[in-house]
């Protein structure tokens, strides 16, 4: 255990490791949004779980509110995806594109700021909103929720049953990138 993380509340340091330990279950190589999203399905699931065990009312009031944080981070840095994606695929010129891109990660600044009131100041961002922002960030964000409905519809298709989802996991990582996607995509509309 880090010394980054170590002091972190108990509900978050039982995420954070069921999340890396996911790892350890499944992991394909290069395939970071298979790996992150199954992790991530894995986080939830182990948390539910965790909590239900050794969680207390404050456990639970403190998880809670730091997930709707995650969700408003995630909202916000889609959104900004989203309106980049917009325009890079527009017909205007990539003088305009450029000056628009950087407006967008402004506005994206400005917003995270207003969200942080919302928040009661919570500052848990703010060391990824002080570094000069790019796309890559924003696609970083989206490797560890873009394919979170597939897993969640694979796990409650093996009723719940970790061992199961697993398993079925497994059978998903061994297939052509294609085929897996191909799946992923068809569980995610369920």
């Amino acid at each position: 255990l880090l010394n980054t993380f170590i002091h972190y509340p108990e509900p978050e340091l039982a995420r954070l490791l069921f999340h890396e330990l996911a790892h350890q279950v499944v992991y394909v190589k290069d395939d970071t949004v298979f790996n992150e999203s199954f992790a991530t399905v894995v986080e939830q699931a182990g948390v539910a779980r965790w909590m239900n065990t050794h969680g207390s009312e404050a456990d639970r009031l403190q998880y809670a509110r730091l997930q709707r944080f995650r969700a408003d981070f995630r909202e916000l840095v889609m959104r900004t995806r989203s309106d980049l994606a917009t325009l890079y695929a527009s017909d205007i010129p990539v003088d305009e594109k450029r000056r628009r891109k950087v407006e967008a990660f402004d506005a994206l600044k400005r917003a995270y700021a207003a969200q942080r009131q919302d928040w009661g100041g919570f500052a848990g961002y703010d060391r990824w909103f002080t570094q000069p922002l790019g796309n890559a960030h924003l696609a970083a964000v989206s490797f560890y929720t873009q394919q979170v409905p597939a897993f969640e519809a694979l796990l409650e298709l093996q009723g719940n049953d970790l061992g199961r989802f697993y398993a079925a996991v497994r059978e998903l990582a061994v297939l052509p990138v294609a085929e897996r996607n191909q799946r992923l995509s068809a569980l995610q509309s369920l």
